[in-house]
Formats: structure tokens, sequence, C-alpha cells
């Protein structure tokens, strides 16, 4: 059970301490007790490093761990920061028979001890299995339950003064697990046969062997190939080790990764060598220890090109057992993985009463509902939504946000800075009861906000300057037409809106208070341009195609618009939604779009020195409906929450390698849902609000790490759809809602 050598057993045995326990529990408990140590008043952070094999001089929860408010999920406290404190040795016991990780990011040197049993003393000794150097999930395995025969888990967190990370949190689970044993991976008993080719120019050790024989060793069974790094007399990899070979494989899975924590690594492509060599291969680096593991299963990593490049590297310091991976094939089983967890069969123990942490430590980020309520809105559901909503579109002037109606009868004031609203009615005119009213509105300068209209027949105008408000609608053109426009951007003193299902790119101009639609071109397909997929740069505005085929470019200088009908993006339907502009440094500024319905991100060049083009990021697929609606810009980086999808999107615009990413531990159910315009970034760390979700979403953009706020908890549906940064400086973002009555603040 101690962390002074590898955590894990070898890949055919269980860990001696389990051999002898009693078989997997056939239900589940879910009451959840802890005991703690008489907590320190002193912060740990100043201790001296406890010791991890015997009594530590600290003994604090309060910097420990922290849970949830419904009592099921339990994980480490973390600092401002979001990473765990230094010097803690908590020893706590959850009454419970079946739990999961949900996640494991722990340093060197701290560890994590975990007995399937009842101790309040718990050591290194009597640990049935330690958590160290380790990220889980992790691109080879998931997370998988462990049970207690006892109905009791005993904890014992301790870390040192070194690095921190973002620490560990498991969840306690109301279902059983099967009582069968892992299906060991496939072996054979052939002789090694000869590699395949690897990359010569790559191929360097600083050993005299082989470079080959200190890479990886290969053998086959039938359709099954089985490679492994490559090891000495003492079982350990090679020291000094860089080589890269391909793998032609459409799916591998590791049965085995114990490697040096961040000094050694494997990366993974997808793709071939010449894809690799070109830096159009997506890729994921492994570190660590993950497999085998009591917490874990395998996951299979799949390639839509039929080759796997892998880069493997260590350096002069510590080796440990490699890893170890087969090929699989359409036509080979996935070795499959039923989690069996044994433990102790120790007497129930006569517990105290049942404690919990009087105040939990929690992110410097926290979210609350102003106490102040907007004016209730009918139960029914109109045509083409799902209820009424308040809000969908707000922005910011000199002192306030201030927030259009969509189906309500009034404007919102959010007061930032006495934290009060002001509902105002629309001056409207005859004929103006039309739903949803209006979806999208643009700051101009003059502190003045203009809307487009979506069902209502004139655009608005909102005046904001001198610190009062006054909105009126523009009588001097009527748009009769039903859902025209969701996509718009500003420029100057006007707004520019692209059609939705309109027939021509709509001009609202706060300097004459008036609205025109553009007649150089009219536009007869359905659905074309969608929500926030326009973006501006220079004196022009592009917009990506939703259900249009076409780019569509529209020029504030000569007021006209043209599609760039020479790149055909298909008949395929809501292809992109979120552009922004990003500008990386010393390149131009291009145009980066999240995918809706497609499969990649859109890339708009208009300043390409070849003349004005646009192209589709290829890496790996992104596949599923409804992915992504919600983006923040982040320096030269586009962030986009999932709201069908289920990890976080980074687009990131580096000039020497354009590509997208997937971050984050997956979402599952109602921890996702983001939508609209709920993502605003703060510094470096991007917050979303929570449509469908239940939390607020904060993604930490240079960790490229995302957690849920949990201080709060909100239950129900279409919440909130647009956020907004505190306009009078104070760390603050407020939320317009759609479906509630409250405003949602995130204090940040």
């Amino acid at each position: 059970g101690a962390c002074s050598f590898s955590p894990f057993p070898a890949p055919t045995a269980m860990p001696p301490a389990l051999t002898a326990k009693c078989p997997v529990l056939a239900a589940a408990v879910v009451a959840v007790a802890f005991w703690m140590f008489p907590q320190s008043a002193a912060s740990p952070v100043l201790r001296s490093t406890p010791s991890p094999t015997g009594e530590a001089s600290l003994v604090s929860c309060a910097y420990g761990y922290h849970m949830s408010p419904d009592r099921l999920v339990v994980a480490s406290a973390v600092d401002e920061n979001r990473e765990y404190y230094h010097n803690v040795s908590c020893r706590f016991v959850v009454a419970a028979s079946q739990i999961i990780f949900n996640y494991v990011d722990i340093d060197r040197g701290d560890q994590l001890h975990v007995h399937a049993g009842y101790d309040l003393k718990l050591d290194a000794q009597n640990a049935d299995f330690c958590l160290t150097r380790m990220q889980l999930p992790s691109p080879i395995a998931d997370p998988a339950p462990i049970t207690s025969t006892s109905g009791y888990f005993s904890f014992w967190w301790v870390t040192n003064e070194g690095g921190a990370r973002s620490g560990w949190n498991f969840t306690i689970l109301a279902s059983t697990v099967t009582t069968e044993a892992p299906t060991p991976m496939p072996t054979t008993t052939q002789k090694l046969v000869s590699p395949p080719t690897l990359s010569p120019s790559t191929v360097t050790a600083a050993t005299t062997t082989n470079p080959v024989q200190t890479c990886f060793k290969y053998n086959a069974e039938g359709s099954v190939q089985h490679y492994t790094s490559a090891t000495g007399p003492d079982g350990m990899y090679f020291n000094n080790v860089s080589c890269r070979f391909v793998v032609e494989a459409s799916t591998i899975q590791f049965d085995l990764f114990d490697v040096e924590w961040q000094d050694d690594y494997l990366e993974i492509f997808f793709g071939d060598d010449e894809k690799v060599s070109a830096g159009m291969a997506d890729s994921h680096k492994v570190t660590g220890t993950l497999l085998p593991s009591p917490i874990a299963k395998p996951k299979p990593l799949k390639s839509t090109s039929g080759h796997i490049t892998l880069l493997w590297s260590t350096n002069e310091q510590q080796t440990n057992r490699g890893w170890s991976f087969v090929t699989l094939n359409a036509s080979t089983p996935s070795p499959t993985f039923q989690p069996r967890f044994q433990s102790a069969s120790s007497p129930e123990p006569n517990l105290p009463p049942t404690a919990f942490p009087t105040t939990n430590p929690r992110s410097v980020a926290t979210s609350r509902l102003l106490n102040t309520e907007l004016p209730s809105l009918p139960d029914s559901s109109p045509i083409g939504f799902r209820y009424f909503y308040h809000h969908l579109t707000c922005d910011e002037t000199e002192r306030a946000i201030v927030c259009a109606p969509l189906h309500s009868e009034t404007i919102t004031r959010i007061d930032t800075g006495t934290e009060t609203i002001i509902s105002m009615p629309v001056q409207t005119t005859d004929g103006e009861g039309q739903n949803p009213k209006y979806a999208t509105c643009g700051s101009v300068e003059g502190d003045m906000i203009l809307c487009s209209p979506y069902s209502v027949q004139h655009a608005l105008y909102i005046d904001a300057t001198g610190g009062s408000t006054l909105a009126e609608t523009m009588t001097d053109r009527s748009y009769p037409e039903k859902e025209k426009y969701v996509a718009c951007s500003a420029i100057g003193r006007k707004l520019y809106c692209a059609p939705y299902r309109a027939s021509g790119v709509l001009v609202i101009d706060a300097e004459t208070r008036t609205s025109r639609k553009l007649t150089d071109v009219t536009y007869t397909s359905e659905y074309k341009y969608y929500y926030d997929s326009c973006a501006p740069l220079s004196s022009k505005i592009y917009c990506a195609p939703f259900d249009s085929q076409y780019v569509l470019a529209i020029d504030s200088a000569t007021d006209t618009s043209q599609q760039w009908t020479s790149i055909n993006y298909g008949s395929s339907l809501s292809k992109y939604s979120t552009c922004k502009a990003l500008s990386p440094a010393n390149s131009r500024t291009k145009i980066f779009c999240a995918p809706y319905h497609a499969d990649n991100v859109l890339v708009i060049d208009p300043d390409d020195p070849a003349g004005e083009t646009s192209y589709a990021l290829k890496q790996a697929r992104l596949t599923g409906d409804y992915q992504f609606s919600s983006c923040a810009v982040s320096g030269a980086k586009l962030i986009c929450a999932p709201e069908e999808a289920r990890q976080v999107l980074v687009i990131d615009a580096n000039p020497d390698a354009e590509s997208y990413r997937l971050i984050g531990l997956p979402f599952e159910g109602a921890q996702k849902h983001y939508m609209g315009r709920s993502c605003v970034t703060k510094a470096s760390l991007v917050y979303c609000a929570p449509w469908d979700s239940q939390y607020v979403l904060k993604i930490d953009v240079s960790q490229e790490s995302t957690m849920l706020l949990t201080d709060e908890e909100y239950p129900n549906p279409d919440q909130w759809g647009q956020c907004n940064l505190d306009p009078t400086g104070n760390n603050r973002i407020f939320c317009a809602p759609a479906r509630p009555n409250s405003i949602l603040v995130i204090d940040v």
C-alpha cells in the first residue's frame, strides 16, 4: 500500500494486500459518515512536511477535504488557485459500500491512501492502495468503481511542501457492481518477431544498445498485436530513449502504463508519420502511473485514419515498468473490464456521532442569485421554444447591463454597482405584440444598444447615455417576416445583422435611429446564419454558414454583402455556431468558428496574401449534434463550453499549428448544457452559467482544466443564456435569466 515504490500491482496479479479478502458486496450503502481528528487552527501551508510513513505533526481536515451539499461527493480542499493545500495530513472515514473517483490529479510526493474498511488511524502499511503521480481520467483510462464489503472506506490524505495540483474527487454510488473478475488482456507465447520500421530520423538513444531494442517489443497472435516498452534485466524500461513508431491499427488499448511522472512520457498521435511530421495530427501526452489500478479501467483509443503514431521519451533518471498495449480492429473484441475491488471483512465499529465540516473551503469563485426578482412569465410553451423566456441578449453600457425582452414585456436594466434591477416597458407601436421579440443586440459607440427584430416588425434602440435608459422601437421601417435575425455585429455606430430567415442583411444606424435592409443581394434559403456566428474584422463582418452553404462577408464601408461561393460547405444543416476573431502574436488575425453539427472547426482568413479564403481544420472528428454554442476568447484561444458535447473545446490559433482539442473531465447528463452567450472570460479563467446544467462551469485556460462550482446548485431547465462582465470593473459576472425570475451573479 505504501507509495515508496510503484503503487499498483503487476498486470497478472491482484495486489498482495487484496488477494485474501472477501468478494464484492451485493448492495451499496449510500449513507456517509466522517470522523475527523481535531482540526489545527493554524494554516497547514506553514507547517513542516509530514512523514508519509508515520504520525504527522499536522492533523487538519479543514484543509483536507470538503463535500457537496447532498453529501454524496467528497473532494480535496483547494486554495484560490484551485490547487490542494501543502503539508496536510487528514484522516477520515466514509460509510459507503461503493465509490467512484471522478478525477485524480496528484503530484509526486503527495499521497491519498485508501483502505476498504474502518480504520481511524490508517497508515501506509495498512492501506490497500495509494494514489500518487496520477491523472485520471486519462486518454487511456477512465474511472472505475470500487467496492468495500465492510461498508466503509478509510482515507489518509498526505501532502508535502512541493508541487500541488487539482487533487481528487469521488462520488458515493447507490448501485452494485459485478462480482466477475476482470478479463485478462490477450496474451501470447509466440516468439517475438521483428518490430515495424521506425521513423529513421527520430530514433536516438544515449546507450550502446540498439535503439530499436531500447524502444519497444512486439509480438502477434492472429489479428491481435501486442506492443510493450523495451525493458532491461530488472524489468524496467531504459533511460534516454527517444523513438517514434507507427502502428497500423484503428484502435489500441493499454493494459499497463507506469512511467516516471512528467519526466518520461508517451505521446500518442492519431495519424501516420507524414501527418505527424506536418503537424496535422491530434495527440495526447500521457505520463505517470495509470494501469493497472483498482480505480481505473482501460479506455480504447481510436484513429479514423487507421494509423497511430507513438513517441516514447525518457530521461536519464528514474525508470519504471513502462507500458503495454494491444491493437484491436473491427473483428477483434475489445478486452472486457469488469471491476472488482475486494475489501477486508472487518466488524462494524461503533461510530462516533456523524460529523461534517462546519466550514467547507471553497473556490474563490462563488455564485448566487440577486434577491430582486423579475416579473413572472406564463408557464405555457410558445411556438418554437420550450418555455417563455425573459432574455437571451444583453449588452454593457458604461454603468449598467441592459437586456432586451424575448417573450417578456419589459427591458431589464441591471445596475451592477448597487446590484439592483429596473424593469422598463418597451414603447411599442401597433402590431408589436409578436413573440419572441429580440434575440440579438449589440453595443455601438456612444453608449447605445441596438437590437434586431426577431418576430417583431421593428428594430429597437436603447439610449443609456448619462446613466439613464430610454428605449424605443424604430418605426421608420417594418419587417413582417418571421424569425428574421439572430446573428449581428457592430462596427462604429451601426449594427449589421446577417439573415436567419430574412431575405437580406439588416443595417441599424444609431446616428439616425433608422434601419434598412441591404438590397444588393437577396438570400432565399432557410436558417442561413445563426446565433453569434458573425464576427467583425477591420471594416467587414464575416459569418459562418449555418444552413447556408457559404461564408457571408458584409462590408460596412460600402454597405454591401456577398457570399464566398468559391468554397461550398455543403447542404448539411446547423453547421457552425459561435465565431470570434483570434489574434496570435506575430501573425495575422483570423476568425475561428465552433462546430454545432459540423465535425470540424471553420477558419475564415480574409487577409490571406493569396486572397480571401476559408477552410476547415480537420483533425480528430468532432461528432454529434448541438455540440457548442457558448464560447469565450482567452488570448489566442477560443474556449467553448459543451451544449450536447461531452467536453470543453479549445480552439488554438497558434500560427505554427492551428488546432483544436477537447479538455477536462467528460460531462455526463445534467452536468452539461451551457448555451447561448453564457461564457465570459476573466483573466485566464472562463466562467459559464448553467442552462440545463446544475452548476456554474469554471475553465482554467492556462492549465486547460475544468471544474464545476458546487457551492450552489441550480436544478431547473432553461436557466441562463446571456452573461456579461460588470462594466464598473468589479470582479463580478451578471447573467440574465431565460426561464428563472432571478439574475445570477458569479463572484470571481
